[in-house]
């Protein structure tokens, strides 16, 4: 189906999560699902342009900064509040990633533990 409809297959099972707040290209934000190639975020929708091509993310519960290269944007309607980007980690040291896929496989789904906001 993937293919019909021109995107690309999956490598990972995406997994939702609690908001867990992020930092990105320096505009608060937070990160609602996670893979092991990569996220999507939640950005306030009043920014009046869309993130670049390749872009920072640091959270700071982890301590873990990364660069990620957007996929996609997509918000509610003209006026929403909200921006979601999904994208993939991109240009990241292999110490990096490994820390990653660690921080995400310990993220529990939503609903299955507590909420990592603050």
């Amino acid at each position: 189906m993937a293919l019909l409809q021109e995107k690309p297959a999956r490598r990972s099972v995406r997994k939702r999560v609690n908001p867990i707040q992020a930092v990105v290209n320096g505009v608060p934000g937070h990160i609602v699902d996670v893979s092991a190639e990569g996220l999507r975020l939640e950005l306030p929708g009043d920014r009046r342009s869309v993130l670049p091509p390749v872009f920072s993310v640091r959270v700071p519960v982890a301590d873990l900064a990364f660069t990620v290269q957007r996929r996609w944007t997509r918000s509610e309607s003209n006026s929403a509040s909200t921006v979601w980007y999904g994208g993939s980690l991109s240009q990241n040291r292999t110490s990096v990633e490994q820390r990653w896929r660690l921080f995400m496989d310990t993220i529990p789904v939503v609903g299955e533990g507590v909420t990592l906001v603050g």
